[in-house]
């Protein structure tokens, strides 16, 4: 968690003296909001309609207003993976988990105020990161454990247009 917070991190972001290893994760978040802008925006100018303003609408907020926070916070995640491997991973999902049923779940207007993803979003991205970086048991075990707190509490994915699986494929 502390890692997480650390001020270094965040300057590690604002000044961009990122370390070699982690110059090609900025690089890819980079280039995922960019293609998370061109998918939303092809979504939204499919048809020329009423309809189709307000998704455009949308996509400005989602692309512009909220997932542009929310590079710099998977950035700081992924420093915190990075530095402190899986006593961050479990440090950290132990710390999210705390807010219960929040870390599941925004309503859509929550989510496009948010200055941060919703908590089970941001652990879709460490367990990512964290096969990445050879932590495969670690992320199996996260994986399991997130998924059996969202049936235990009876919660099912839902994102409002904010996040799609197939970004994660970017």
């Amino acid at each position: 968690m502390i890692l997480h917070e650390v001020e270094s991190s965040k300057q590690i972001l604002q000044r961009q003296e990122v370390c070699e290893e982690l110059v090609p994760l900025k690089e890819w978040l980079t280039k995922y909001l960019q293609e998370l802008e061109d998918e939303l925006f092809k979504s939204a100018n499919q048809k020329n309609d009423k309809r189709s303003a307000i998704q455009a609408k949308k996509t400005k907020i989602i692309v512009v207003d909220t997932w542009t926070n929310w590079i710099e916070e998977l950035f700081c995640d992924a420093v915190g993976i990075r530095i402190g491997g899986a006593s961050y991973i479990h440090a950290f999902s132990y710390y999210l988990r705390m807010s219960g049923r929040a870390a599941f779940f925004r309503t859509e207007k929550d989510l496009g105020k948010s200055s941060h993803p919703v908590s089970w979003l941001r652990v879709k991205f460490l367990i990512k990161w964290a096969e990445q970086y050879g932590l495969e048991k670690e992320a199996l075990s996260l994986s399991e454990e997130w998924e059996a707190l969202a049936k235990i509490q009876g919660i099912k994915e839902q994102y409002f247009g904010f996040y799609k699986d197939v970004f994660m494929m970017m």
